[in-house]
């Protein structure tokens, strides 16, 4: 009943970004979506490897698509 949790494994958000190839602008904003949940520790969000394995689940499963745009000027010159 109150036996202790295992500890999950966490990473820094810039070591989640780096694996992603990703900025930390483009982490934030997959935050701020809702699209990758954090784990705040004294002002610095860490992800859970449950959650990093999910997001890339999800990712690969195209989850997170969206249709490509094409650039405004070569909409303006057509």
């Amino acid at each position: 009943r109150n036996q202790p949790r295992a500890a999950a494994e966490l990473f820094a958000q810039d070591r989640f970004a780096e694996d992603m190839n990703v900025t930390r602008e483009t982490l934030w904003r997959w935050r701020r979506d809702g699209l990758l949940k954090t784990i705040n520790i004294n002002g610095r969000h860490y992800i859970t490897a449950e959650e990093a394995a999910d997001f890339k689940r999800r990712a690969l499963a195209g989850q997170f698509a969206k249709p490509a745009r094409r650039p405004s000027r070569v909409e303006a010159q057509q």
